[in-house]
């Protein structure tokens, strides 16, 4: 697939050692060497996390046996729209679809779409509805697991536009 990312900008995680381009259009915003906004007028469009220590964790812990990247991605795509507060609960118990391809650069994607469910404690109300996508890209190295979350916001569905960009800023994706 080529990209149509025109009049790009290249964003560098010289942490992480990855590269990515996005649209010159928009701005990306470096919260830490783990996070990132990517930004346009302002306003977010995507997020993005590296899942260091969260990978870790989950591998210390759960002890999967194989397809450690698969696991995590499913797990980590399920708790990262979860939100609970004195009035009310979110949760994404049940993966909607799930898609994995490769890169053009060879690099795995797993694309999950969730149900959410967000119950009303004071109303005793429940609603569904789907967020997503949440991609997670295996960005591992050797001996170094990693994964590099890209997604509309938490317990967001994006747009058409916003999940094609999402696309084609993955497809960009490269290890340095």
């Amino acid at each position: 697939m080529a990209t149509s990312i025109e009049g790009k900008k290249t964003y560098k995680n010289n942490d992480y050692k990855f590269t990515f381009d996005y649209p010159s259009s928009c701005d990306v915003k470096g919260l830490s060497k783990w996070y990132f906004d990517l930004l346009s007028d302002g306003k977010i469009l995507l997020r993005g996390s590296v899942e260091d220590n969260t990978i870790k964790i989950f591998i210390n812990e759960s002890k999967p046996q194989k397809d450690i990247f698969i696991a995590f991605a499913r797990e980590r795509a399920r708790v990262v729209c979860g939100a609970d507060g004195p009035d009310g609960s979110s949760y994404c118990e049940n993966i909607k679809s799930e898609r994995a391809y490769t890169t053009r650069n060879g690099l795995c994607v797993l694309e999950f779409y969730l149900t959410l469910t967000r119950e009303d404690y004071v109303r005793k109300t429940k609603q569904t509805s789907t967020v997503g996508p949440i991609y997670m890209v295996d960005i591992s190295r050797t001996n170094k697991p990693l994964a590099l979350m890209i997604f509309p916001g938490y317990g967001h569905l994006a747009s058409e536009s916003t999940e094609q960009l999402a696309r084609e800023i993955i497809e960009t994706l490269r290890l340095l």
